[in-house]
This record gives C-alpha cells, sequence and structure tokens, in this order.
C-alpha cells in the first residue's frame, strides 16, 4: 500500500478486493458461526470525535495481523488451522473504540502482549501467576496455550506492530468473561479491563476489593489491574502492583483539575451509550477550563451534566466536583 492509497483512495483494485471478500464471505462466515468468541475491546486515545478517524486502516490492519501472527508464530501447525481469525464487529467514537470478536486463548494472549508493552519481557517473569490469575476471571482458558501464544511475540515485525499502536495511545484492553452469544450489550457487561486503574477512591488500596453500585449494574475493581462491570465477578485473587494516586496540593482549583482529570477517564470506559459521550465531553472540557485557571468555565460546564456523571462522582470520592455538579443542578 503506498501514501495515495491510504490517503485518497488512488489506484486501489476493486476486482481483487472483491474477489478476495466473495471467495471468502462463505467459508469465513460459516467458520465464525462455528466458533465460541468473546469480545475483545481496545480503546485508543487517537483520534479524538472531533477527527476522522485518520489511522483506520493502520490500525484496524494492525490489529488483525497482529493476532493472527500470534497464532501463526505460537502455535503448531494444526491448532493454527484450527483457530479462527479476529473479526472487526464495530468502531466507535470517543476516541477509538474498536470492538472484535475471536477465541479465547489468543484474545487473551494479545491483551496480556498489548498490556505489557515493549516491556513484556519483564512481564513475563512472573506470567505463571499472572495466568493463574487470568484463569480465575476465565476458568476455560489453558495457561499453557497462552503461553505458546506470547513466544511469538519476540519477532522483531511483531514488536514493531506493538509499538505502532502503543503510539496511539492505548486507554483500555478489555474481554468479556461471557462469550458473545449475538447479544453485544451482554458482552460488555461482563468485559474484564487488563489495564491499571489509577483512582485510590474508585479502585481501592493495592489489597482491597471494592463494589460500587451505579446504574443498577456493579463495578468491582482493585489495586492490580482488573476492573469487572456486571454482577458475580470475583477479583479477590488478583495480585496488586499499582500505585493509586490522590492529590496533595491545597488550592480548591488544583484540587478540581485533579479531581475532573481522573473521573473522565473512569467515565470514558463506562460510556457504552452516546448520551454518556456528551457529558464526558463536558467533563473534559471543565478540566481544560479549570487547567487555563478559567473556574466560571468549568462551572458552566460541569451545570450540562446529568446524574450520571454526579453519581460516578460522588462514588470515587470526587467530592469537590460532585458538590460543583450538585450546584449547578441547583441541589
Amino acid at each position: 500500500m503506498n501514501i495515495s492509497e491510504y490517503w485518497i483512495g488512488k489506484d486501489i483494485d476493486y476486482e481483487s478486493v472483491w474477489q478476495a471478500y466473495e471467495e471468502g464471505a462463505v467459508p469465513y462466515i460459516d467458520k465464525f458461526r462455528s466458533m465460541r468468541v468473546h469480545l475483545l475491546r481496545i480503546e485508543l486515545k487517537e483520534f479524538p470525535s472531533d477527527l476522522p478517524l485518520f489511522n483506520h486502516e493502520a490500525v484496524y490492519k494492525t490489529i488483525k495481523g497482529y493476532f493472527h501472527d500470534l497464532k501463526r508464530y505460537g502455535l503448531s501447525e494444526d491448532e493454527y488451522w484450527s483457530t479462527g481469525p479476529l473479526f472487526l464487529y464495530s468502531v466507535d467514537r470517543g476516541s477509538g473504540i474498536w470492538n472484535f470478536l475471536g477465541e479465547l486463548q489468543p484474545l487473551i494472549a494479545l491483551a496480556v502482549t498489548v498490556v505489557g508493552g515493549m516491556d513484556l519481557n519483564q512481564e513475563l517473569a512472573n506470567i505463571d501467576k499472572k495466568l493463574q490469575m487470568i484463569q480465575k476471571y476465565f476458568p476455560d482458558a489453558n495457561p499453557n496455550d497462552i503461553k505458546m501464544v506470547l513466544r511469538a511475540n519476540s519477532r522483531q515485525e511483531l514488536r514493531f506492530a506493538l509499538s505502532k499502536l502503543a503510539a496511539q495511545g492505548i486507554r483500555g484492553v478489555q474481554i468479556s468473561q461471557k462469550p458473545f452469544e449475538g447479544n453485544f450489550e451482554e458482552a460488555v457487561k461482563s468485559l474484564i479491563d487488563f489495564m491499571k486503574p489509577t483512582v485510590h477512591q474508585y479502585f481501592g488500596s493495592p489489597s482491597s476489593v471494592t463494589g460500587v453500585k451505579v446504574q443498577e449494574t456493579t463495578i468491582q475493581a482493585n489495586g492490580a489491574g482488573f476492573v469487572t462491570v456486571g454482577d458475580n465477578n470475583d477479583l479477590s485473587g488478583a495480585i496488586a502492583k499499582t500505585q493509586v494516586t490522590t492529590y496533595d496540593g491545597t488550592d480548591n482549583l488544583g484540587r478540581l483539575v485533579h479531581e475532573l482529570s481522573q473521573l473522565r477517564e473512569i467515565l470514558h470506559r463506562q460510556a457504552i451509550r452516546p448520551e454518556r459521550d456528551v457529558e464526558v465531553g463536558q467533563i473534559a472540557a471543565a478540566e481544560i477550563a479549570a487547567r487555563s485557571g478559567d473556574k466560571r468555565g468549568a462551572l458552566l460546564h460541569l451545570k450540562n451534566v446529568g446524574s450520571w456523571t454526579l453519581d460516578f462522582a460522588t462514588k470515587v470520592g470526587a467530592s469537590l466536583t460532585a458538590e460543583l455538579i450538585k450546584r449547578g443542578m441547583g441541589i
């Protein structure tokens, strides 16, 4: 692919594109229907919703190719041919929120490598314990199979692909505990986040587990880097290593900036519906105003959020933000 083809669509070989689709449609759609798949969600900072997804083709082909090559170089030939590919389900805005469907073992390997990034070799030193922990949330996962796939990440081309994904700003890597059986919302409710949490009041101390009831959904998390959304999820076996953050300043504006920044990160992960993205945008705008010293502007943006944001602000301990939202709501 050259620059002109990528950016303006010049010299695309329509015949070969459609021939590849049509020749593979029946066998690969049948393959998908025979697979037991889970939802994979990858959230990238690039690009924000006020811009087009300039990186769409690059990101899509890199994730799909990376998933394939983990299997190609990590599995035996028989195992490689028996597993299915990664299928794109949707791309949402807010940032780049990519939803894929694939089989569990290689999805977990992909999640571990993407989260581990270029420091994965160090992470692999304790991979047995990490995989035992993962198996608590995914009982069907086979640690030995996952380790086989992880070995492929040592290849130079895969590490290059990983570095390019990391450059897009990875905000979240999640896999659904429940298999995808046609109901997207049900799969979303069971997502396990492989990224590290940061907010002390929300995620608890590095050795604690908290449950917060918001919008009829139980959110559980701890300092080890795992978050669950939904009921009946056990996080008690997680091993903690995350340093949580709290604001230790004295000025209210600095405190507000700190609360808004961390609240924005939390809300972004939970904003499934478009109207929630609007509220996340208001929190982001309030944060920008507060950082520039514009107290009035921050208050105006906080007046535009509703009870969903207020509930989260209250539950996570963003007390100043919650008080200002209440003031804007007249309560």
